[in-house]
């Protein structure tokens, strides 16, 4: 066995084993190091074991030497043995690798000062030293200015100090392992070269040199090892985005094509007066005044929120008030001009906008209300395809790559931890057994002597004598026995679900006696907690107790709430007692899936906190970038009020960065550009990307990661068994005293007598059925013998068992029937034997496919009219009374459905089916609606509210059509999971809800004056001033009185929806009954910014979590993915489209015979005619591009040429390559394409000449130029990565139609209810003229927003209006609080966190699915010599 050693680095002139006293190496078996034998074609690689920046492996730590540290040694990888290559271990037994050659051809690895700094370099006391640097840095780069000037040099210095021991100990570039050929490094260098150059020139800009400053604290990344896992992550996740965003600028090119052909101009239109307008003038100086009056902003007509009213002329476009008109061509769009598709680059912000779904809302409304109501499905394409697509897929790819990168990180770990144990295990087995046994005794002999040396004096041997104490043993077993029963455990949760129910019902302008129950129930709570744990550190000694979490986790809440107590006069202190609510998580010991959440984040904590650090710094980057490069702009700029998101500190700046990687980046931003210009945009947008897209989203790969451990799974089910020990311990205890109870009241003569009658009563049944059996074997049925259970069949179905159809089940109870002397003389009567053979025929009729299709049918037409119930139906009265009878029609026909299935399947089988349960309730509903209407009653409220009800036949639809019937049945196998997070995310709101009403409860009221304006606290300090000067004291609509308020207001909050007015009361907040001040507590943003990352960043991913967990566990029992959302039919379609991409994408065609033909076909197979022709689309869609509005006729002139001379190129083309493949041109789908276009295109240009003639609108004209726009997407079959994304397209389409089906059912289900509901409510808030529920329509676009929870709390604040009405003159105009809380919060659990989560699924499991079968099929091309790209 050859060996090798740990030995100093010596000259190459010295001989290995000429090394002087004292400096013997020391052996190490080289086996023992395993290094790797070449790989497959004899190419050595390097140990990863032994790569640089990682520990000694455990089996060498042992035996190195503690001298050697900080000191050069012969390389210890076989792989660098003869590469010129040596390491320094370092203290924390740490390898670094080094270059044997000369630092500046002066310095080798023997010389002193290499030789100090090499030791310096290993130190941890230098990383720790760079690292207090950086942070100090940090913290004076968040200052305005540096209180003293010299601060940045000594920071400069120390960097150069820094840089001068990495270059003098590594070498600056030329060999291996030196400074510059560590990528980390070049950041460093780029720091340091910044930092002289703005110490040396005078540059200019200061603000632009210090925004390189802030690049400094990205040398964490340098020093912190966990730190560079998750940035390696996320780099590798940047590199695999890279086809996905030349897909999405590709995408939101075209959008932005077809938007500024579309909606050209349309953002101008305004609602104008002309109630001053002299319309005597010539024609001249009328076109003058014109244009002047339009132009006036005075002639405008606002909205409340203090924004010109959009308006059109379209279809179902906006209105204009009465005496305004909408009017065309003024000179500004909304928004300060920035929202519009007058150009390409206004339209493809504007389409960024829609795909990155922020404020979107907007822009929506905005379009459809200048438009009208027909270009909804504009906003449908693209929400659809983009923003649901696209995001999600990078959602996807970021997943992947860090899912990806974990594994391999963790299977190497695995890898060397198994090496290593098999080394231990050598190692224990080459030691002899005696020398154990003898080791061990010395031990014992050691100990024994060490306690015998110890006396009294000793305090631990006073409280050992306690411990052992036989009185005081007893006393704890008798405690532990009380404290650690299952029924304690018990009653310790009933008071924790009390206690928080307690402060749940802590409000705002509580009465004296609730006042004084709370606090009562706080003492007697607080009691409870403070002899529980008494109690346990009786019963297991204070050590033991503390070493518990949960017992530690206790002991803090206690000292927490006596700290409340003891400064229970102090203001403030109330809020400790908020840490109660804190032992809710103790729920978990009992709770299995509150328990598996806990602890899938307890085992991801580490990687949790990486990435909340990365995250913080990527805020802080950010934040200090926008604080040096906007703080001067906005000050100059804004000279009346500062707008509260600014970048006038690093406060608010670190708020607008934090406000970005929630996804609202667009106001911000609009701010920003005003003040400081185009910049601003490159700033937010790559705030957005890196921030929000990447960084954010690693949070729910992480979570994914975490679901997807098959060792977590396995050691939750052990941990369920235990936790669930104490549930079955008390179940068991009741079930024994309920016995014993049954025991003690029964008397045993009487329980004799039951027992007889009983034996008795099974003997009578047994003698029926062997009559009735033999009774119907003489009837002369034939086939009774192929029943097996005849007892079970009722009479009058067994005269029908010989005709061959199935048998229906027995139609009442079992025991009913057979103990019923009448029933069965009944059923073996003649009529008896008819209904027999009726329910056969009622079976067979039920169960046809023509049946199902005529109530599907029937179901479709009740939609329809449904649908047709808005409110212009008191207009019409002929179809109000149709709709009246086909009411009626619908439920004789319904209640048939239900009475024929009755009799086919009797009550037992129809109720067992959920379906049937729906039919049912709709059925009753609609009878009691009928005679409700018939008695007069049908008129009132709440009647009203019932007839909601009659939307739920639609649902009846599911379990008829296959495609959302496999959806529906896969969302309810997972609702146990879905409803156990809901739960668990409800209990962690709870605790901020609580904490809410104790922060801000009473303190969102506010002063204001007639106008609704708020007044300052210069004008009113207070509740009595406002009322003496007769102003108003409002409470906000939105607020934290109470626990309920509360978390409605942190819903708002965690969508990011309405959350801007919330924050904006809770900073303004001072104390009860006093004015708001402008940031009066700005520091309350923190409350919400930790909400926001608990509940939004992670509790709201565990949805998407636990949905993905749900159905890759029923991939991998069905072996598939595709199995969860698809029908039999789209499967064979999936494996189909499976099939097709393994097959070679260009067919072989034969080349023509003729030399032109021949000429022709070479054109076309030539890669150089292709990259023409997609240089000619790509200067065709410039040109289409540079189209704006009010441009000159020159352009337009010039536009009309170029577009005639690309329809001659792209016609050529066509009849080039019509003549080059002949029949196989139309085989081909893109040449299909191309020919559509081209026929398309020549239409355009003859339109075109004729267009005044025939008066054709350019909108329509606009339309077909649009499609040939589409033309880019040729370029999808370009790179490989592109196509790769539109197969994982074609795999999750059939999966996403299915899902796409059912949200569109949901949404017409809730414009019904919402149509029954809200049609007349007043137009306030969200409602409008527009959208609104006054028709199906309307109600759709409405609900088409919210989705993806925009506009929500516009709606709300619409259909819960409740004083801003007509309460005396018509009810109906008011909303209800209530219902409309219930109906908004339903919809959105429903769509934005369940359905819509699903699309993130389905992309990413068929993402995944699409790269496995990629490379599935390129390993099987390389097995068969087929070349990948054939």
């Amino acid at each position: 066995m050859t060996e090798t050693s740990f030995s100093l680095l010596r000259p190459k002139s010295n001989v290995k084993n000429n090394i002087p006293e004292g400096e013997s190496p020391v052996d190490v078996d080289r086996e023992e190091r395993k290094s790797l034998t070449p790989r497959t074609g004899g190419e050595p690689v390097p140990d990863g074991r032994f790569k640089e920046g990682k520990r000694l492996p455990s089996f060498l730590r042992k035996k190195f030497p503690v001298k050697y540290q900080g000191k050069p040694l012969e390389d210890i990888d076989e792989f660098y043995k003869n590469r010129n290559t040596f390491v320094v271990i370092g203290k924390g037994l740490f390898i670094y690798r080094f270059s044997t050659s000369d630092v500046f051809f002066l310095f080798n690895p023997f010389h002193p000062l290499r030789r100090i700094a090499l030791f310096i370099l290993v130190h941890p006391l230098f990383n720790l030293f760079v690292t207090m640097t950086i942070l100090i840095n940090c913290v004076f780069m968040t200052m305005v200015e540096y209180p003293v000037f010299w601060i940045e040099y000594i920071f400069v210095a120390c960097y150069t100090v820094e840089g001068m021991i990495k270059v003098l100990s590594r070498g600056l570039i030329l060999n291996q392992f030196t400074y510059l050929r560590d990528p980390w490094n070049w950041l460093d260098f780029a720091i340091l070269i910044c930092a002289y150059l703005s110490l040396w020139f005078e540059l200019g800009s200061i603000s632009a040199m210090r925004i390189f400053r802030v690049l400094r604290i990205l040398k964490t990344f340098v020093y912190i090892q966990g730190l560079r896992a998750v940035a390696g992550a996320l780099l590798d996740a940047i590199r695999r985005l890279r086809d996905v965003i030349v897909l999405a600028v590709l995408m939101i090119s075209i959008f932005a094509i077809v938007g500024t052909q579309l909606y050209m101009g349309t953002l101008r239109h305004k609602c104008i007066t002309f109630e001053n307008f002299n319309v005597s003038l010539n024609h001249t100086e009328f076109k003058d005044k014109w244009f002047q009056h339009i132009q006036n902003t005075g002639n405008w007509y606002y909205t409340e929120s203090g924004q010109p009213l959009m308006c059109g002329n379209g279809t179902g476009a906006g209105n204009c008030p009465s005496p305004f008109f909408c009017i065309k061509g003024t000179n500004s769009n909304p928004n300060s001009n920035f929202t519009h598709f007058d150009n390409f680059g206004g339209a493809l912000l504007s389409s960024f906008r829609l795909i990155a779904q922020d404020f979107w809302e907007n822009l929506y409304k905005l379009i459809i209300r200048a438009n009208g109501t027909p270009h909804f499905f504009f906003f449908l394409f693209i929400i659809i395809l983009g923003s649901f697509y696209l995001i999600n897929l990078i959602i996807a790819i970021v997943a992947v790559s860090f899912i990806h990168t974990l594994n391999k990180d963790k299977q190497q770990q695995e890898d060397e931890k198994d090496d290593e144990n098999e080394q231990s295990n050598i190692d224990a087995g080459i030691n002899h057994p005696a020398d154990q046994n003898t080791e061990v005794a010395d031990i014992e002999e050691k100990g024994k002597n060490e306690n015998d040396s110890k006396g009294l004096n000793n305090p631990s041997k006073v409280f050992r004598c306690i411990r052992n104490c036989q009185i005081w043993r007893k006393f704890q077993n008798m405690i532990a026995l009380v404290i650690f029963d299952p029924f304690a455990e018990l009653f310790v949760m009933f008071i924790i679900a009390m206690n928080t129910l307690f402060m749940a019902i802590d409000r705002h302008n509580k009465s004296k006696h609730l006042e004084d129950v709370l606090d009562y129930g706080n003492y007697f709570f607080f009691s409870i907690f403070v002899l529980e744990a008494v109690l346990k550190i009786v019963a297991l000694g204070p050590l033991k107790y503390i070493t518990n979490r949960w017992n530690s986790f206790d002991f803090i809440v206690v000292v927490c709430s006596s700290l409340e107590f003891v400064f229970v006069d102090i203001s403030g202190f109330s809020i400790l007692r908020s840490f109660r609510l804190f032992r809710i998580f103790k729920l978990a010991k009992s709770w299995h899936t509150f328990n598996r959440l806990l602890r899938i984040m307890s085992n991801t904590m580490t990687s949790l906190c990486y990435l909340l650090f990365v995250q913080m710094i990527v805020i802080f980057t950010f934040a200090v970038m926008g604080f040096h490069l906007f703080r001067d702009d906005y000050f100059s700029y804004y000279t009346d009020e500062m707008p509260r998101w600014n970048f006038t500190d690093f406060f608010h700046s670190f708020l607008v960065v934090f406000r970005v990687l929630c996804g609202e980046w667009i106001e911000s931003m609009w701010l920003c550009w005003s003040s400081a210009g185009p910049l601003c945009l490159v700033f937010f947008i790559s705030t957005y990307l890196v921030g929000n897209l990447v960084v954010l989203n690693l949070f729910l790969a992480m979570l994914l990661n975490a679901f997807d451990s098959e060792s977590l799974t396995i050691s939750m089910t052990d941990d369920s068994e235990n936790t669930n020990m104490d549930m079955h311990v008390i179940i068991d205890r009741f079930r024994r005293l309920l016995k014993w109870s049954k025991m003690k009241v029964c008397r045993e003569r009487k329980s004799k007598d039951i027992y007889q009658n009983e034996i008795e009563l099974q003997q009578c049944e047994m003698k029926r059925d062997n009559e009735i059996h033999q009774n119907i074997t003489n009837s002369g049925n034939k086939e009774t013998e192929t029943l097996s259970k005849p007892s079970n069949i009722p009479i009058a179905d067994c005269d029908t068992a010989g005709s061959g159809r199935e048998t229906p089940p027995n139609c009442g109870c079992h025991l009913f029937l057979h103990n019923c002397v009448c029933c069965m003389e009944f059923q073996k009567s003649m009529i008896g034997r008819m209904l027999g053979r009726f329910r056969t025929r009622t079976k067979t009729f039920v169960t046809h496919k023509y049946f199902e299709r005529f109530i599907l049918a029937i179901i479709i037409s009740n939609s329809i009219a449904l649908a047709l119930e808005d409110i212009h139906l008191k207009e019409r009265p002929h179809l109000a009374r149709l709709l009246k009878i086909l009411d009626i029609f619908y439920t004789v026909i319904f209640g048939a459905e239900m009475l024929l299935k009755w009799t086919a399947f009797g009550f037992k089988k129809y109720f067992k089916n959920a379906w049937s349960w729906i039919d049912f309730i709709i059925v009753i509903v609609s009878i009691a609606m009928l005679c409700l209407e018939r008695f007069g009653q049908g008129s009132f409220h709440a009647f009203r509210a019932l007839r909601s009800f009659r939307v739920l036949r639609p649902l009846s639809a599911i379990s008829r059509f296959p495609s959302m019937k496999v959806v529906v049945i896969t969302l309810l196998k997972s609702i146990p999971s879905i409803a156990n997070v809901l739960m668990v995310c409800l209990l962690v709101w709870i605790i901020f809800g609580i904490l809410g009403v104790q922060l801000f409860a009473g303190k969102f009221y506010k002063c204001v004056d007639s106008d609704g304006n708020k007044l300052s606290t210069n004008l009113t300090a207070n509740k009595t001033e406002c009322l003496s000067k007769n102003h108003t004291w409002e409470n906000s609509r939105i607020n934290f009185d109470d626990v309920p308020q509360s978390l409605l207001a942190l819903l708002q909050v965690a969508t990011y929806k309405g959350w801007i007015e919330v924050m904006n009361d809770a900073i303004d907040s001072t104390e009860i009954d006093e004015q708001p001040e402008r940031e009066a507590n700005v520091y309350m943003y923190l409350y919400f910014v930790a909400f926001i990352v608990l509940c939004s960043f992670v509790t709201l991913n565990l949805f998407v979590g636990v949905i993905i967990d749900n159905f890759t566990r029923k991939k991998k029992k069905a072996e598939g993915y595709s199995e969860a959302f698809l029908t039999e039919s789209q499967k064979k379609q999936y494996e189909t489209v499976k099939k097709l991409k393994t097959k070679a994408q260009d067919k072989n065609i034969s080349p023509p015979t003729n030399k032109l033909l021949i000429i022709m076909f070479n054109i076309t197979k030539s890669p150089k005619f292709e990259i023409g022709i997609l240089i000619v689309i790509f200067l065709n869609m410039i040109t289409i591009a540079v189209e704006h509005y009010n441009q000159p006729d020159v352009i337009t002139t010039l536009l009309a040429y170029s577009n005639q001379v690309f329809v001659v190129i792209f016609l050529i083309e066509f009849l080039v390559k019509i003549l080059g493949l002949r029949q196989y041109y139309f085989k081909i789908p893109w040449n299909v394409f191309d020919f559509v276009l081209v026929i398309l295109s020549i239409i355009d240009l003859a339109v075109s000449e004729v267009k005044q003639t025939l008066g054709l609108s350019p909108t329509l004209l606009r339309v077909a130029r649009v499609i040939k726009v589409f033309r880019l997407l040729r370029l999808l079959r370009l790179t490989k990565g592109i196509s790769e994304l539109m197969y994982s397209l074609a795999l999750s389409l059939p999966s996403l139609f299915n899902i796409a089906v059912l949200l569109f059912l949901i949404i017409s289900i809730y414009a019904v209810i919402g149509m029954n509901l809200f049609m007349h409510v007043k137009h306030t808030g969200g409602i409008d003229d527009v959208f609104n529920f006054k028709t199906f329509f309307q109600s759709v676009i409405t609900l088409f927003q919210m989705c993806t929870s925009a506009g929500w709390d516009g709606v709300l604040a619409g259909i819960t209006n409740e004083e801003d009405c007509e309460k005396d003159m018509d009810p109906s105009n008011c909303g209800n609080y209530e219902l409309g809380v219930i109906f908004l919060v339903s919809y959105l659990v429903v769509t934005f966190l369940v359905l819509i989560n699903m699309y993130i699924a389905v992309i990413l499991e068929n993402f995944s699915q699409a790269k496995e079968n990629l490379e599935q099929d390129s390993n099987k091309q390389d097995d068969d010599g087929i070349p990948s790209d054939c």
